[in-house]
């Protein structure tokens, strides 16, 4: 599920709050500039699961050449956050109850994807303690971003280019354990979630076409003729 499609010039542009329109590039899924197109892509958030599984798909729009365009690189970088939440309990001990959440997610080619596409793999390691009395409980939550990229694809472009409305699919892939400790009698309730994002980003070149040198003396003989048949009108 595509949730958000943001496209800009670049990042620098994007950051300044600047747009610019590019007439004749061929993109309909992507906004692009005057040299690049992007779009960033997030999905979720979502549950994760305690056993190694796909969590989401990103869904990425291949770029379309535009007239006289050239793809020279595309860059790709991964964001986001998880977070768990809970309460736990002491019970009858008291003393130091503790909450951490380890996990682990990385980026896989579904069918038809680049094979040069990059691998993420991200492994953050949030973690928060309580301190509670007796007899008491306490409500928790944590959350740590994660990022990843960017990393810049010079080679097999023809593989990110398409017609109008080409797409390839990367599968989100992770797992994750919320793990406690404290006295004999405490009593741990947790979830934890992520909700990734992917920024990918085409960078191309527009070629201006300039005439042959045969076109220019067909084109200076047609113009030096108009100017005789003026001269012969006045006269």
């Amino acid at each position: 599920m595509k949730c958000l499609l943001l496209t800009s010039v670049s990042v620098a542009a994007l950051g300044a709050g600047m747009l610019v329109a590019a007439p004749g590039v061929a993109n309909a899924a992507l906004l692009c500039g005057v040299s690049s197109c992007s779009e960033t892509i997030l999905i979720g958030p979502f549950s994760i699961p305690q056993a190694n599984s796909t969590i989401g798909t990103f869904n990425i729009d291949k770029w379309v050449a535009g007239t006289n365009q050239h793809l020279t690189s595309v860059v790709v970088s991964e964001g986001g956050n998880v977070s768990g939440a809970g309460t736990l309990s002491t019970g009858d001990q008291g003393g130091l109850v503790g909450a951490q959440l380890i996990s682990s997610f990385h980026l896989t080619g579904q069918a038809g994807a680049p094979s040069n596409f990059p691998t993420f793999s991200i492994s953050p390691n949030p973690g928060t303690s309580f301190t509670l009395a007796a007899n008491s409980s306490s409500p928790y939550t944590f959350s740590q971003a994660i990022s990843v990229g960017p990393s810049t694809i010079l080679s097999g472009l023809g593989a990110y280019t398409g017609s109008a409305g080409q797409t390839f699919n990367e599968d989100f892939v992770g797992h994750g354990t919320v793990f406690n400790s404290g006295p004999v009698g405490y009593f741990p309730t947790n979830s934890a979630s992520v909700a990734p994002g992917l920024t990918i980003t085409y960078n191309f070149t527009t070629s201006v076409t300039t005439p042959e040198p045969a076109s220019m003396a067909v084109l200076g003989a047609s113009l030096a003729g108009l100017g005789v048949m003026r001269r012969r009108r006045k006269n």
